[in-house]
């Protein structure tokens, strides 16, 4: 019995080593949290996920290990370009930026990041204590500098340049980052529906008709806090198409041109392009208040190829067949000596050597193909 005894506390061979005196005579695992905790019988010494360990979900086959001594060098560079002692988050930026290992090297040699610097003989990292008037102190003065009153996003930003308590300290003492914002006096001022609505009209008018989304986000980013934000006009106003419908912009001026005045609108329009005008030119030079719109011609016309041929443009053949297409694409392949793209394709288009890519898309294939034919690599059917 008790040989048995005996044997079964007998000290058999691990299969792991200890990284500090590389001795086999390791207890066996403990789990601290997700992580396992290896324990040496010989140099009395722990480790957290031992490195060179073979058992484990967390073990590690990436190379070797750094020994403590290139860990604390590590540690000390990194404490002397910063000036103080170093982070976590200092060490995970210089690990990605491969000026350094990473925190888990440190926590699989030293146990803790703590030990780490202990070893490195570095200051650990403790968080400030605050009080109630220390911290609103801080928010005030955080945001005079700002001049203006601070968000959740501002102290949350502020916190990471150490300008403002931590979150957790807010938490603890205020319960969340309203009410801290508003004990310090220096939260957003409470809005209504009126002052919401007031403020989206005012921009509304301004731009001369109702902004998008993404143009409200962007200016709210960029300081203007007195528009609403997109919860706020779902929960006051259902969306933005009930924000819209309470909003009356002046409507347009509408003009009535004469036939003349349309004609003499396209004729202006060719002479500052150096070509003959399409719907879009036509369209965007109406949208800064120029010129009529491309549907006015449509219209007036019927079609905006009748506009132009009285105008004095020379509309592009109606009908053309494969082979005279196929002849016009070969003479602009010869004058660009290299294959043509699309943009080449809609130049020469709108000076009329050729038809419409759309036309030449539909009848001879893709770009790829419609080269081919031109260069006469392909013979057409």
């Amino acid at each position: 019995m008790n040989e048995k005894g005996n044997n079964s506390r007998s000290k058999d061979v691990s299969p792991l080593e200890c990284y500090h005196c590389g001795s086999n005579d390791v207890s066996g695992l403990k789990k601290k949290g997700r992580r396992i905790m290896f324990a040496c019988r010989s140099c009395g010494r722990s480790c957290i996920q031992n490195p060179k360990g073979r058992h484990g979900r967390f073990r590690r086959n990436d190379g070797e290990v750094p020994t403590k001594s290139e860990l604390i060098l590590k540690l000390r560079a990194l404490a002397d370009k910063l000036g103080r002692s170093p982070m976590n988050t200092d060490v995970v930026e210089a690990s990605k930026n491969g000026r350094g290992y990473t925190i888990n090297t440190y926590t699989q040699v030293f146990g803790t990041f703590n030990r780490a610097l202990d070893a490195a003989r570095l200051e650990r990292n403790t968080y400030r204590k605050w009080d109630r008037d220390s911290m609103l102190e801080q928010l005030r003065e955080y945001s005079s500098n700002l001049g203006r009153p601070l968000t959740k996003k501002d102290v949350v930003e502020g916190a990471k340049l150490g300008l403002t308590p931590m979150r957790f300290g807010i938490e603890s003492i205020f319960g969340n980052y309203t009410n801290a914002l508003r004990e310090a006096g220096v939260a957003q001022p409470e809005r209504t529906r009126d002052t919401i609505l007031l403020s989206y009209a005012h921009l509304a008018r301004k731009m001369g008709r109702h902004p998008t989304r993404n143009e409200v986000r962007e200016l709210r980013k960029q300081g203007s806090l007195e528009l609403p934000t997109k919860l706020e006009i779902r929960r006051l106003f259902g969306g933005y198409k009930g924000i819209k419908k309470l909003v009356d912009l002046p409507k347009k001026v509408v003009i009535a041109y004469s036939t003349e005045e349309l004609i003499e609108h396209l004729k202006t329009l060719g002479a500052t392009l150096g070509r003959k005008p399409r719907a879009r030119d036509i369209d965007k030079f109406s949208s800064r208040g120029k010129a009529p719109s491309s549907g006015t011609y449509l219209n007036r016309f019927d079609s905006l190829n009748h506009a132009l041929t009285l105008a004095g443009f020379k509309i592009q053949r109606t009908r053309i067949s494969d082979e005279e297409m196929i002849d016009e694409l070969r003479a602009l392949y010869k004058s660009l000596k290299k294959p043509f793209t699309y943009k080449d394709l809609e130049k020469a288009y709108a000076d009329g050597l050729i038809a419409s890519p759309l036309t030449i898309s539909r009848r001879l294939g893709n770009l790829e193909r419609v080269n081919n034919l031109a260069s006469g690599k392909l013979v057409a059917p």
